[in-house]
């Protein structure tokens, strides 16, 4: 309840402790909720907008979200979405992502697994391990995704620009320079409520405090052209979507998040967990691996030698925090610790 009052709201947690989770959950609320009113009037239309924007930092962050999100509405469209009344309107919670690599489109069965692989980790139905199976239209939704179990779950996503900015998800994942995409061509503003019942209701931003100095200011005039563009929109001058920032570290949060997202500071609210620390006594252990950078090199030893170590690592055991100088270098070592441990 603490986030739904204030026009700017931020969580403080440390990593792991479930922040990203507090975006998720307002996120789906606000899609059933416009779902409860679609089924009331019997009216699909008053429910066909995209409702939360969600905005990373890094694209291993997104990719690692939108597959954690796809569990879940896999899991509420089949039990609570599955009613005759649900299926008439075509109320299936949709999620769509958008980044620098989100393909123009998908025109057959293949490319469109790979892509789902790609997004997913493997083409294999994310509730049950049965295979994944695609048909393709040539009309809305232009292809489907089922898992080929009894249950034949639908992965209702959109990934693809074609796709994404003629039928906007429910729910969106994607990045500041994505956001700037959007904002930057009016063709692309269904996905900001442009011919659409309503704008975004949520804007949700994931560790802003990487957004400082001149890329700072940057982020925060894309956030500031976001509020005129939903104000546009919503056709009311002053309105402005639940914003929500989590972060493990930042400091004069109020202060930090009054500048980003250019508010008053009386609008900003930031929560701090609360905390029951329990001392265990399991056995661990700790490897600080340090390589010579006079001999070959700090980058070519750690994508060598780290991955190795994570693939020896029993799974229950692996636990691998490295410490680098580039989100580049991050995702190419983060490639490659997969490919071993796989």
């Amino acid at each position: 309840r603490g986030f739904l009052s204030p026009t700017v709201s931020g969580a403080l947690a440390s990593t792991g402790s479930g922040k990203t989770e507090i975006f998720e959950v307002i996120a789906l609320q606000l899609v059933l909720d416009s779902y409860v009113g679609a089924l009331n009037k019997k009216d699909r239309s008053i429910a066909g907008f995209t409702k939360a924007i969600l905005v990373y930092p890094m694209k291993a962050f997104m990719i690692d979200h939108f597959r954690r999100f796809v569990k879940d509405i896999i899991y509420i469209n089949s039990k609570f979405l599955n009613t005759n009344d649900a299926k008439q309107l075509g109320l299936q919670i949709s999620i769509g992502i958008l980044y620098g690599d989100t393909p123009d489109g998908l025109s057959s069965e293949d490319k469109i697994l790979d892509a789902v692989e790609y997004l997913l980790g493997s083409k294999k139905c994310p509730i049950d391990g049965s295979d994944l199976e695609v048909q393709t239209f040539n009309e809305y939704p232009y292809y489907s995704i089922r898992c080929k179990s009894g249950d034949r779950h639908l992965i209702n996503i959109i990934i693809s620009k074609d796709k994404l900015f003629k039928h906007p998800p429910d729910i969106l994942l994607t990045s500041i320079d994505s956001l700037n995409y959007i904002l930057l061509e009016p063709n692309r503003h269904i996905l900001l409520g442009k011919q659409q019942p309503l704008p975004p209701l949520l804007l949700a931003v994931d560790e802003p405090h990487v957004y400082t100095g001149v890329f700072g200011s940057n982020v925060s005039l894309v956030f500031r052209a976001f509020d005129y563009a939903t104000q546009k929109y919503m056709g009311a001058p002053g309105y402005k979507p639940l914003k929500i920032a989590t972060s493990a570290t930042m400091s004069n949060a109020e202060e930090f998040l009054a500048k980003l997202f250019v508010e008053d500071a009386n609008n900003i609210k930031v929560i701090y967990p609360t905390y029951s620390v329990q001392i265990q006594n399991d056995k661990k252990g700790f490897l600080a691996f340090l390589p010579d950078s006079s001999y070959y090199g700090f980058q070519n030893a750690t994508v060598e030698v780290i991955p190795l170590i994570a693939g020896l690592l029993p799974k229950e055991l692996r636990k691998v925090l490295v410490f680098v100088d580039s989100i580049d270098f991050a995702e190419t070592l983060k490639r490659y610790m997969e490919d071993y441990i796989s």
